[in-house]
């Protein structure tokens, strides 16, 4: 499982999209739970993704 942590980033960025886009396709931007899903989603696949970013870097 540690081997594949580091490309958990962007597949968590594109869940969130897609629960968010799917929440507009089908009216239900409403509920909140829906929404900070997706929320939640994007920011820890941005942080994820920025922190597997600084660790393989050699600056």
């Amino acid at each position: 499982m540690r081997k594949y942590s580091q490309y958990i980033g962007l597949p968590f960025v594109y869940a969130g999209v897609a629960i968010l886009a799917l929440a507009f396709i089908f009216n239900a931007s409403d509920s909140n739970a829906v929404l900070f899903t997706g929320l939640f989603f994007i920011l820890v696949g941005t942080v994820g993704f920025i922190i597997n970013t600084k660790k393989t870097s050699k600056y």
